[in-house]
């Protein structure tokens, strides 16, 4: 039994290379010298102070105690190992120093029938010396892992919030990008739009007034028999008449006078009947929660006349088709606004790059417009099924 028993700490020694875990190196020792407990006790400056019972002594705190108050007092005695007396919990305690740790291991064997004799001391003390730098090299093992996975965490962290950062960077370039774009779209449309005015004044207006200066002066100067004047001052008539008409379109086109004279509603309705009229196009339109008494602030009264304009229009010039469907709902989130076809659709991810190269300037306008106001655009087009757009306002109404 005793050559058994000194061949399974010979067994003890060559495996405690292999193991990794302190719970494994503690129950292969029990295991292979049939030993009822041991208790290791570790104090390092890094690592603080830490406990390891195996065996009977896992359960018994007390005795823990006992022995943690023997390797303390043993610490300012000298740190021998030696042979415990009968009474004291364990058979055999060794000290040991590595690593810059105090350690003291201590091995119960009182209930069998194998006693340690003072020869085993040495077995013991090569025994222990192996297990206690295990012990520590897996605490500190442990500990670098735990500050592994600490710094891994930041890191995680770290990397989540540049990421966070780079995204918002970058939102919030394209965002620059786009509306720098938007704003030199808005000033070349607005250019466009002011050749177009003068064009349409000189064209109508300035050309009538013009003609109307030249008979007017005609009918001065010139000696005429009341039939000729009397021909004359009704071609002035005719002429004078025609100036109001056409100053009266530009300025419809400009602002027109039904929305601020008849409400928002009644300004779509006479707006959706012209355009069928001049685009021989058929507009349906619905309406939900909206009667035409209803009033809005101005701007937000221009901005739905606009957008629904603008969007009929677009319809009409790129979808292909000639039915468009209108629909205005008032309700708790605001003004609701819809212009859908059937028509041909494009491809919806092409409108981010249309805004950064600053082509379709109405896109780029409506979506000013109505964010300016906390409002939202949102565009749906699927090809050849056609193409939703769709305005929400936020809205107080007036009456």
């Amino acid at each position: 039994e005793k050559l058994g028993y000194k061949q399974g700490i010979s067994e003890l020694n060559e495996n405690l290379n292999s193991l990794v875990a302190e719970d494994k190196i503690l129950e292969d020792m029990l295991k292979s010298l049939g030993i009822e407990g041991v208790f290791v006790i570790v104090e390092n400056a890094q690592i603080g102070c830490l406990r390891k019972a195996g065996g009977s002594f896992r359960e018994k705190q007390n005795e823990q105690i006992e022995m943690e108050d023997f390797f303390h007092r043993d610490q300012r005695l000298g740190m021998e190992a030696r042979m415990l007396p009968d009474d004291f919990p364990a058979a055999i305690y060794i000290p040991f120093v590595s690593h810059d740790s105090a350690c003291g291991i201590f091995f119960g064997h009182r209930t069998s029938r194998i006693k340690f004799v003072q020869a085993d001391l040495a077995f013991f003390t090569l025994l222990a010396g192996q297990l206690a730098h295990r012990l520590i090299m897996t605490f500190v093992i442990r500990k670098l892992n735990k500050e592994n996975r600490f710094l891994a965490n930041i890191n995680r962290k770290l990397t989540k919030e540049n990421i966070f950062h780079i995204k918002n960077y970058r939102d919030s370039h394209r965002r620059i990008l786009e509306l720098q774009s938007i704003t030199n779209s808005l000033a070349r449309n607005l250019e466009q739009e002011r050749k177009l005015i003068v064009r349409e004044i000189y064209n109508g207006p300035l050309h009538s007034g013009l003609d109307l200066c030249r008979w007017t002066k005609y009918l001065k100067e010139e000696s005429l028999p009341n039939n000729k004047k009397q021909e004359i001052i009704n071609h002035l008539q005719d002429l004078v008449e025609d100036v109001n008409h056409e100053l009266h379109l530009i300025a419809d086109e400009l602002h027109p006078p039904t929305l601020a004279d008849l409400g928002l509603l009644t300004a779509i309705e006479l707006l959706c009947q012209e355009i069928m009229l001049k685009e021989q196009s058929l507009i349906s339109l619905k309406t939900s929660g909206i009667s035409n008494e209803d009033r809005f602030k101005e701007e937000v009264e221009i901005t739905a006349y606009r957008f629904l304009q603008e969007g009929i229009m677009n319809s009409i010039r790129h979808s292909g088709t000639n039915r468009q469907r209108v629909y205005i709902e008032l309700n708790e989130s605001g003004l609701e606004l819809k212009v859908s076809d059937l028509g041909r659709g494009f491809d919806v991810s092409q409108i981010e790059e249309w805004l950064l190269k600053g082509t379709h300037v109405g896109i780029a306008e409506m979506k000013e417009r109505i964010e300016s106001l906390s409002g939202k655009l949102e565009i749906n087009s699927v090809i050849h099924k056609g193409t939703t757009i769709k305005a929400t306002i936020p809205v107080l109404s007036l009456g």
